[in-house]
């Protein structure tokens, strides 16, 4: 829990915050709670450009840059 400007006190807080991906300054929601481990939204890594690979055999996670592929064959 955290305790806000008010005095209460809260057990989700959420708030506006900046985050610079690879000099991309990008504004984001935060959620603050005790003990649990960063969550990284869809929309932020859409905007940075990013992608997030995941291999479950090797449980791992990796975030990549986007390659974006065009099809220029389409008529």
């Amino acid at each position: 829990s955290s305790k806000i400007a008010d005095g209460s006190t809260v057990h989700n807080l959420a708030c506006l915050g900046n985050v610079i991906i690879d000099g991309k300054e990008l504004q984001v929601a935060i959620s603050i709670q005790a003990n649990c481990p960063v969550l990284i939204g869809t929309q932020l890594l859409k905007a940075a450009g990013k992608m997030m690979k995941i291999d479950f055999i090797k449980d791992d996670i990796e975030i990549i840059d986007c390659i974006i592929k065009t099809d220029n064959t389409k008529k």
